[in-house]
């Protein structure tokens, strides 16, 4: 892991300043927009609802928005691989440590996952074959 450099802030926040134009707004009526596909919304609403981490989709959005407007930390999993870079797979990736809640969005802004941690954080940041990514230290204070 490291630190960021000044142009990798000016790179992440282009897409993070998206994220939260679309984060201030969400609502149930919109929230299908923010994932990658509208089965994809609807897989991961009934998955967190059974497991039991979210009440309904009003709490799932809230923990969403929680998590990215107020993250204790965040990184960016910046792959190296030329294919994944060309199919928009750079992770950007929000924690709040009091829930234990992660949000993952793909590098285009669209929301890939969001869960309860039941794993070392560092579990989920390092999965995958480490000599295809970088982790970035990105500061939530220099991006917002």
């Amino acid at each position: 892991m490291r630190e960021a450099t000044k142009e990798e802030i000016e790179q992440f926040q282009k897409i993070d300043v998206k994220i939260l134009e679309v984060i201030k707004r969400l609502n149930e009526e919109n929230f299908k927009e923010l994932w990658v596909s509208e089965r994809e919304h609807k897989k991961h609403v009934r998955k967190r609802m059974s497991e039991g981490v979210v009440l309904d989709e009003s709490d799932y959005i809230q923990k969403i928005k929680d998590t990215f407007l107020h993250p204790d930390d965040i990184k960016w999993k910046k792959y190296k691989n030329e294919f994944k870079q060309k199919h928009n797979r750079m992770d950007r990736i929000y924690y709040k440590k009091g829930d234990m809640w992660v949000d993952v969005f793909f590098e285009d802004g669209k929301l890939s996952t969001a869960f309860v941690l039941k794993k070392r954080y560092e579990d989920i940041l390092l999965k995958g074959n480490k000599r295809t990514f970088d982790i970035i230290d990105i500061d939530a204070r220099r991006v917002r």
